[in-house]
């Protein structure tokens, strides 16, 4: 499914269709094609979206994705999303804990990759995707320190976080 439309719709990608997608929804029907990661969401389940449904599918499909590869180390596979809105903007927020990312300025360079069965095409072809939207897409390495008051033990979370930006609909 994921490799689907970047093999088969390449010149579709221009011509979206812009509906009204409810967010929470999107997402737990997503979750399911990844059982062996907890998505966890922390948004209002009542958030409209509006895109092309099988574009922004795609664009979750591919984070999800590689939020997931970045896990492989990982016993507790949990993705974050969560969302904000500013202004005339939705930002959507997908936090993954897995390794990070080592070079962040090729991100979206096509065909850049650091995966041996990557192809370096999906965070450029999610690029697109916002930008058709007028939208954007920003990721970022991070690491925050919990402390757990009951044992003071103080615990790493690093990761990557993908923040997704899309034009307000309202309610």
């Amino acid at each position: 499914m994921g490799n689907k439309l970047i093999l088969g719709d390449v010149d579709n990608i221009s011509k979206i269709q812009l509906i009204k997608i409810k967010l929470a929804l999107m997402i737990d029907n997503l979750a399911a094609l990844y059982p062996q990661c907890k998505i966890q969401c922390a948004f209002d389940t009542e958030l409209f979206i509006e895109a092309d449904k099988s574009q922004l599918e795609q664009v979750l499909i591919n984070l999800f994705k590689n939020s997931l590869e970045a896990m492989s180390d990982v016993d507790e596979k949990v993705i974050e999303v969560s969302s904000k809105e500013e202004g005339n903007w939705q930002h959507i927020f997908i936090r993954g804990f897995g390794s990070g990312i080592a070079n962040l300025d090729n991100v979206f360079v096509p065909f850049y990759t650091t995966k041996p069965q990557g192809s370096g095409i999906g965070l450029a072809l999610c690029r697109q995707i916002l930008f058709n939207h007028n939208g954007s897409i920003k990721l970022a390495n991070y690491s925050r320190y919990h402390q757990n008051t009951e044992q003071v033990c103080h615990q790493e979370s690093q990761g990557v976080e993908v923040v997704l930006s899309l034009p307000y609909m309202g309610r």
